[in-house]
């Protein structure tokens, strides 16, 4: 996690969450492990996301050059990572 980025929609900024994540480790981990076992995220961790598109083709005007981003708290980013590195270690 790149600890000079701007806050979320959490307003938690990554330095912070750098800083506070190897005291909370714990319980962020048994967080994860009731979302992941239920299969649900609290609204309240995932928040309600606005959209906004992300320009990446050549043609402004065409919106099929466009593709939907969302802002995501950094704990669900941290939340994803974990999932992530789990289904990879698992996989090999």
């Amino acid at each position: 996690m790149k600890s000079k980025g701007s806050a979320g929609p959490d307003n938690f900024p990554p330095i912070l969450v750098k800083e506070i994540v190897p005291s909370i480790i714990t319980r962020l981990s048994l967080l994860f492990s009731s979302f992941i076992s239920v299969g649900q995220v609290k609204s309240q961790l995932h928040g309600k996301l606005p959209l906004s598109p992300l320009y990446t083709g050549v043609l402004t005007s065409n919106p099929v050059n466009y593709r939907p981003i969302s802002l995501t708290s950094l704990f669900c980013k941290l939340m994803e990572r974990v999932i992530n590195r789990q289904m990879l270690d698992t996989a090999s």
